[in-house]
């Protein structure tokens, strides 16, 4: 039997009520930008959780993980979960490999400093497993136990960027 997660979403009405107010207020770019930030201070929470439940061999993993926070590409509007509407999407993801090539980390088996990360499927291999190794989610859990943090976050961050805005507009009428 398989498990299943189930999450219940309150507020989203007035949620999306407040994008579509900071979209009229600030305009499109300055809105994309408030929502890039907010998402990435948001999914900082999931990316933090996921580096401390990946499996350890050498570390290399753990250091390639990577939070990414950008406009949904037609790829992902295939998802299930992105709308065509979706203006900012962000996840935790491994870094490309002309990035994993310079990156530095600390190797835990040879306890040295370690250039270059070698491009490969270790994050799908751990997450779901192969025909060889059983898998060790930590993207799925990482994201199911802060999904709240998540949440709470964007509004909050949401929030503080409108008073402020408001409190500025006030000032100036």
């Amino acid at each position: 039997m398989a498990d299943s997660v189930t999450f219940k979403v309150e507020g989203m009405k007035e949620f999306e009520d407040l994008l579509k107010e900071i979209q009229d207020d600030f305009g499109e770019k300055d809105s994309k930008k408030i929502l890039n930030k907010a998402v990435r201070k948001s999914m900082t929470y999931v990316l933090n959780t996921a580096k401390t439940m990946t499996p350890i061999d050498t570390g290399a993993l753990r250091a390639s993980l990577r939070l990414e926070v950008r406009k949904p590409s037609r790829k992902d509007k295939r998802s299930k979960y992105v709308e065509d509407t979706d203006i900012v999407i962000g996840n935790v993801t491994t870094a490309p490999g002309s990035v994993l090539a310079k990156k530095k980390f600390m190797n835990v088996k040879s306890g040295k400093i370690q250039q270059g990360i070698d491009s490969d499927a270790r994050a799908i291999a751990n997450e779901f497993g192969t025909a060889k190794m059983p898998a060790k989610p930590f993207m799925r859990p990482a994201m199911e136990s802060q999904g709240g943090n998540v949440v709470g976050s964007l509004s909050s961050s949401l929030k503080s960027v409108l008073e402020k805005y408001r409190a500025k507009q006030a000032k100036k009428g």
